[in-house]
């Protein structure tokens, strides 16, 4: 998750970010930037594996790993420290903070000045309470600002007074600063619920979420605001609906209740969560089944589901769009506290946004450990989450790995429901397709569609979308016949709002219909995908669909091949894919 991030700040456009993770790692380091000599700092990573991906292994560079224990090399892999051998490692164990950078660090946080003995001797006293440690100095100093900011005579007088006098707390740790913030009652009842949130950003809704029905947006957001100017949270600074977090692990921590006081504010942040990205799948994927639907079975409440709606497309793509970074953060948060249901359910339902919007390394870094957790427990149906990561690994044309977790999911879908198997049928069928294995490929979306024929009631959905697949097959096996007669059977199956399957039923017509000679009425049909992949802003295979067009027309007319091409450059670019841009143009240069 954090090289994927790395890379995105280093200008690598989303749908380049490998959703293969040992991908993102070859990325990073042949990438010009970190050839050239770099310094990185790794701030308290968990284990050395964490920090494994940064360690800069070019001449001239530097790593610096952060934390509070010494991390053994040891414990890698071969392969890890084969990666590894040029780096030269050194531990170096750093003291406390002395006295007097102490000192300078209390009075520049604190923003004050010492006038006189008595403020000297004030000062002392938080240097040596905090003992070398800048984490107390910083919370120190947060106490005089804090004071000022309610307008106290003396903040430092008042900030001592409260630490060392009767509200001083034992062995000088950082006090509650829901006592000492001057925030009323609802305010610090505020801020121990969202503490409770993920280590992310969030929105004034999930605020309101958290209070409860009938609370005033504009009510919680000056609460929220009150909170920004004690300190306690931050604004973010982008354009839109306001973002806060916590500033500092430290400051979330301060506000953490007891795990018995917490209640249920965890499972109805998710909740939060799940309303939107529900919502937003029912809009962008209409008609997709849920494991929910076929076992009637959900971890969350069913006033989740009804909780939120999307107008349009567009408002649910940027409902989510906002929330990404936050989505994969509370989804890995759920894993760690053991709640995988709820996190298996949420990783279903944000498979929408994220295949339209190309967002494939967030399902390995959301699913990934979300199956390692879960495995062999049978807490979960994992098939479906398989499939899902599959279909991350094609796009990131790592076939190994697409067919590994496709054969998974068909083996865990052995005794499960109908749709399940097919779904597993499906996902193998795309990878011996994509191998050119037309027969293996037909075969299976041929059993697949036999089982959504079977079913009862049948899934209109399910079952085009193998028919569509089967025909396609067919194609590209040379099968034109059997491959028109299933492609115009599966047309016949849309219901007017798939758009995603739409698109892809014209282009696959489209195809047939360039093999058949009948190119007048292949361009009709690319023009019927590229208007429905526009309703889904998908423009990545906007561009996918004027390539093909190109191809169509290149014999017949080169200038308007041309012209195709330059409109999916535009396609490509507004997508942000970089390489099927770098593709176009070296197309048109030739």
């Amino acid at each position: 998750m954090a090289v994927a991030q790395f890379l995105r700040l280093m200008g690598v456009p989303e749908a380049d970010v490998p959703a293969t993770p040992e991908r993102r790692w070859e990325m990073l380091h042949r990438s010009a930037r970190w050839r050239s000599g770099v310094a990185v700092m790794v701030d308290a990573p968990r284990s050395i594996t964490e920090a494994l991906p940064f360690l800069a292994t070019s001449p001239g560079s530097l790593t610096v790993v952060t934390g509070s224990h010494r991390f053994d090399l040891r414990t890698l892999g071969r392969e890890d420290l084969r990666r590894i051998r040029h780096v030269d490692w050194e531990d170096v164990t750093l003291q406390g903070l002395s006295d007097a950078d102490a000192t300078t660090m209390f009075l520049q946080q604190a923003k004050i000045a010492v006038d006189g003995e008595r403020d000297r001797v004030r000062v002392a006293d938080f240097v040596s309470a905090a003992r070398g440690n800048p984490g107390l100095i910083a919370d120190y100093a947060f106490d005089v600002v804090t004071e000022r900011l309610l307008r106290t005579g003396d903040p430092l007088a008042a900030a001592h007074r409260h630490t060392f006098g009767a509200a001083a707390v034992p062995g000088h740790q950082p006090r509650d600063r829901a006592d000492f913030a001057g925030l009323t009652g609802d305010r610090r009842a505020l801020a121990v619920l969202l503490a409770q949130h993920p280590d992310s950003d969030f929105g004034v809704d999930l605020a309101v979420s958290l209070l409860g029905p009938g609370t005033d947006p504009v009510e919680v957001r000056a609460r929220l605001d009150v909170l920004v100017e004690r300190g306690v949270l931050v604004r973010g600074a982008g354009e839109g609906p306001p973002r806060y977090r916590f500033p500092t692990r430290s400051m979330r921590s301060t506000f953490l209740p007891d795990p018995e006081q917490a209640g249920d504010t965890p499972e109805r942040v998710l909740a939060h969560y799940y309303a939107i990205a529900y919502a937003a799948h029912r809009r962008l994927m209409p008609g997709r089944w849920l494991q929910r639907d076929l076992d009637g079975w959900s971890a969350f409440p069913d006033g989740a589901r009804a909780a939120r709606s999307f107008a349009t497309v567009e408002e649910a793509r940027r409902a989510l769009s906002v929330e990404r970074r936050t989505l994969v953060r509370v989804v890995l948060d759920a894993v760690e506290t053991g709640r995988h249901a709820m996190a298996a359910e949420l990783c279903e339902v944000l498979w929408a946004s994220w295949f339209l919007s190309g967002s494939f390394a967030d399902v390995v870094d959301a699913q990934a450990p979300l199956v390692r957790a879960t495995e062999g427990t049978h807490r979960l149906e994992p098939a479906r989450l398989h499939v899902q990561t599959a279909i991350a690994y094609r796009r990131d044309r790592n076939g190994a790995e697409a067919r590994r977790e496709a054969a998974l999911a068909l083996e865990l879908a052995e005794d499960a429901h109908p749709l399940v198997r097919l779904t597993a049928l499906d996902a193998l069928a795309d990878v011996e397709a994509d191998e050119g294995r037309y027969d293996a490929a037909s075969g299976h979306f041929a059993a697949a569609t036999r089982i959504a024929e079977g079913m009862d009631p049948v899934d209109p959905r399910a079952l085009h979308i193998m028919v569509r697949k089967e025909g396609l097959a067919h194609l590209g096996a040379g099968r034109l016949p059997e491959a028109e007669r299933l492609i115009l059977r599966a047309l016949g199956l849309l219901p007017e709002d798939d758009h995603q399957n739409r698109a892809r039923t014209h282009k696959a017509l489209a195809d047939l219909r360039v093999y058949q000679g009948r190119l007048d009425e292949a361009l009709e049909e690319y023009d019927g995908a590229v208007a429905s992949h526009r309703l889904l802003g998908d423009q990545r295979r906007v561009g996918d669909v004027y390539v093909a067009r190109a191809d169509a027309v290149a014999d017949r007319d080169p200038d308007a091949a041309r012209a195709e091409l330059g409109r999916a450059l535009e396609a490509y670019e507004a997508a942000e894919a970089v390489r099927e841009a770098a593709e176009v143009r070296a197309r048109i240069g030739a």
